[in-house]
């Protein structure tokens, strides 16, 4: 409880902050970027899974385009239009993956306007849990599997006026508040509890990024490594569920070429890796692992590789 409050105040007070010097004047959108009333949009080619998607959003401070509405929608489209050339399918930050049937927005738009391709919000072989658009001769919205290679646009939101972000100020506030007192444990069953995060070991084999969608079922992410004193906590969690071999965990350096990121924003300092690691070997090593043997080195593989996995939430 104790962290969230402080999470509520300084949440509070960098809101209310922003807003005194941001008032009355909108920001420009990043060069490169597409404004649309009070939000930027940039569209990326590259091919790639849902959730190595939104990582790259997130690492740019940004998320997963949400869609307000048919207007906003007819916006996205210009901008892969422009982009492209072509009306090309793209990922878009809509996901059912924590609860069948329950469609969200990544950034927290609420899920209102939908522009569903008839047929096909069918979760075709039960594994249908992110949204493309651009679907068909109408352009719509479609269910599909988070590890397809597609690619995407995404979205940065820019609030600019004081008498939002106050009030953006306090709802942050009270929704922290409230969080504490109803929640101020939150790890469960098989979930390890460990400073101000709980941790768990997935046995079955996955892709990493299948490993990743399963971990934001529960509610997380695929784990970082924050320091050595938490990779010994990670390690006991392996260990007390008989783990062994190699285990995927949240780093990742898809979007750029040796620069290394954790899932979860973490910032990636901490690190462990085998000598002569990372080494990309092949050029198609993108994702992270943990060998748990010896002094439990890191090394990087190829992401389509099936292993067990960590997963990571807070508390």
């Amino acid at each position: 409880m104790k962290t969230l409050i402080l999470a509520a105040l300084l949440c509070a007070l960098l809101a209310l902050d922003t807003a005194q010097g941001q008032c009355g004047d909108k920001p420009a959108c990043p060069s490169g970027w597409t404004d649309y009333k009070d939000r930027c949009f940039f569209y990326v080619p590259k091919v790639t899974s849902w959730p190595a998607a939104q990582k790259n959003c997130q690492s740019l401070g940004a998320n997963l385009a949400s869609v307000r509405d048919k207007d906003e929608y007819a916006a996205i489209q210009n901008v892969i239009l422009s982009a492209s050339k072509d009306s090309k399918k793209a990922w878009i930050g809509g996901s059912d993956a924590q609860q069948k049937g329950s469609w969200f927005w990544a950034d927290g738009t609420p899920f209102i306007y939908t522009n569903w391709s008839p047929g096909h919000r069918d979760n075709k072989d039960g594994n249908q849990n992110c949204i493309q658009m651009n679907f068909g001769g109408n352009r719509n919205l479609s269910g599909m599997r988070g590890s397809s290679g597609i690619s995407f646009i995404f979205n940065i939101c820019i609030i600019f006026t004081m008498k939002t972000l106050i009030l953006a100020a306090l709802l942050c506030a009270l929704l922290a508040l409230d969080t504490a007192q109803a929640f101020s444990f939150d790890c469960r069953d098989v979930w390890r509890p460990s400073k101000n995060r709980c941790f768990t070991y997935v046995p079955k084999a996955m892709t990493w990024d299948d490993a990743q969608l399963n971990c934001l079922r529960q509610g997380g992410w695929l784990t970082s490594v924050r320091d050595a004193e938490e990779y010994a906590v990670i390690q006991k969690v392996i260990t007390d569920a008989k783990g062994t071999g190699l285990i995927w965990v949240g780093g990742h350096d898809v979007t750029e070429e040796g620069k290394w990121r954790w899932t979860d924003g973490t910032p990636f300092t901490y690190t462990n890796w085998a000598p002569g690691q990372p080494d990309n070997w092949k050029g198609n090593e993108d994702c992270l692992h943990i060998f748990t043997e010896g002094r439990w080195f890191w090394n990087d593989l190829d992401c389509q590789t099936p292993l067990p996995s960590v997963c990571a939430k807070n508390m």
